[in-house]
């Protein structure tokens, strides 16, 4: 048996979050069979893993050592460069990265700027190895390899948590110094960059927009048990770099009263997203509870209700134009029911108790199938799949 006290880097997340992260090589599936079977409890008591953490809360895992070896593994790559550090306090970091460095690593084999600031934590006597078992220091911006300056680290959850949430804001402001060669003489747009103005005025000759056009994009972001790929990983950089490029066109087409936007929707089952770990299960799971609570949608539905309710809305803001309801970062919110608090309380109560013998009562797995199938055109509605059909290929 092994005994976890919850310290403030571990405390305010969820339950299953950190055992994911402790037991980093057990399936999801081990970790809510032990919760089930009481073999891991939180404060002495059964939890179903969405419980939220507080400072001196007690965890038991009454495993074998061997167990826990087999599924708890910390690899620590220490290096030998020297930090640049302008600052630190008991949260958060800032170090100047020298070009050439990676802030994040590109391959396994890669030495980054994060594991340089875990081996300066752990050499400084700030870090332990058995830490890292369930708190990983981290970057909260990135400069391109080859680009030096200020990058700010948090060296607790707290401090990743709370320098997040402004770079997030946009509160904290970034500035570049581009360091160039010859003589700039006078002010002019670089040769690769044509004026939106310009290519405004060539799209609008040639008869392709609109006076007051609006132009949206979709997103994804989903509840707090995807935010690790959807809005933290890879793919959440390319949604954060889409929702900057929706503010930057908002800019250029007021030339032309147009107007730009994000709009994030509700989980849907794609080819990708079948994919990957996790999600199928959470939107089974999610079909099941919004069937039953009357408030389903597929793709058509919740695009009608883009349209009918947010895009061509009576209401009109002090520009003449539709006013569109929008969150703080400028973006449409359709997933609005499927984030509202009654769903989610109800989906995060029902994944945990999801095995492969009780799926097929449990959750939507047919409703998620006929989805997936209807994605290569399979099980459509209408469609008599046993007629036979000329190959077209030998017309």
């Amino acid at each position: 048996m092994q005994e976890i006290i919850v310290s403030t880097n571990e405390a305010g997340q969820r339950f299953d979050k950190l055992l994911a992260k402790y037991l980093n090589e057990a399936p999801k599936s081990f970790i809510y069979k032990m919760l089930r079977k009481k073999n891991i409890v939180l404060n002495g008591k059964k939890a179903t893993g969405n419980e939220k953490l507080g400072v001196g809360d007690s965890i038991k895992l009454f495993l074998s050592d061997e167990t826990i070896e087999k599924f708890s593994k910390v690899t620590v790559q220490k290096t030998k460069q020297k930090l640049d550090v302008i600052y630190e306090d008991e949260n958060i970091l800032l170090i100047n990265k020298p070009i050439g460095m990676l802030s994040q690593k590109a391959e396994a084999k890669d030495e980054s700027l994060v594991e340089h600031i875990i081996t300066y934590l752990l050499e400084s006597g700030q870090l332990t190895e058995e830490e890292l078992r369930k708190f990983k220091p981290s970057i909260c911006n990135r400069l391109d390899r080859n680009t030096s300056g200020l990058v700010v680290a948090g060296k607790s959850l707290l401090g990743l948590q709370k320098m997040g949430e402004l770079f997030k804001e946009r509160s904290m402001k970034k500035y570049y110094r581009c360091l160039v060669v010859g003589e700039v003489k006078e002010s002019r747009p670089l040769k690769s960059i044509r004026p939106f103005r310009e290519v405004y005025a060539g799209i609008t000759k040639a008869g392709l927009l609109a006076e007051g056009c609006i132009t949206v994009a979709y997103s994804y972001i989903g509840p707090e048990a995807t935010q690790a790929l959807y809005r933290n990983g890879t793919i959440g950089k390319a949604k954060e770099h889409l929702e900057a490029t929706a503010l930057s066109l908002n800019e250029q087409m007021s030339a032309f009263n147009g107007r730009a936007f994000v709009s994030v929707n509700k989980g849907l089952v794609t080819k990708s997203s079948a994919v990957i770990p996790v999600i199928p299960l959470y939107l089974a799971s999610l079909f099941k509870v919004m069937k039953e609570m009357g408030n389903h949608e597929g793709c058509i539905e919740q695009i009608n209700r883009l349209f009918d309710s947010r895009l061509y809305i009576a209401e009109k803001n002090d520009k003449g134009q539709t006013a569109i309801p929008v969150d703080s970062e400028n973006r449409i919110r359709i997933d609005d029911w499927e984030l509202s608090e009654e769903v989610q309380k109800k989906v995060d109560e029902l994944m945990p108790k999801v095995t492969t013998e009780n799926a097929k009562d449990l959750v939507d797995l047919e409703g998620y199938k006929k989805d997936f199938l209807a994605t290569s055109g399979f099980e459509i509605d209408g469609v008599d799949y046993e007629v036979d059909v000329s190959r077209f290929d030998q017309f």
